[in-house]
């Protein structure tokens, strides 16, 4: 689960840095007026960095475990399978 969000975020990221190399103005204006807002409000950005933090943490603390296995039968017994 976090290896695939942490794939769709590098590739948004990938794509982001494209569209601004490439030249297409959006992604730069966004970033940029991005950039401004959180030099001109910097107690609403040091919120929004904790909250990440502390979500990111959280999700490395606690992460989610689908331990998917089943025994399957054997002529020498069952043998768990898993993932």
């Amino acid at each position: 689960m976090i290896t695939s969000l942490l794939a769709i975020v590098l590739i948004l990221i990938g794509g982001w840095i494209l569209a601004i190399a490439v030249g297409i103005d959006l992604p730069y204006t966004l970033t940029l007026e991005s950039i401004i807002w959180l030099k001109q409000n910097p107690w609403q950005s040091s919120a929004v960095a904790a909250l990440i933090c502390v979500a990111g943490i959280l999700l490395l603390i606690f992460p989610k475990r689908n331990d998917i296995s089943f025994l399957a039968p054997s002529k020498w017994g069952e043998i768990r399978v898993s993932r």
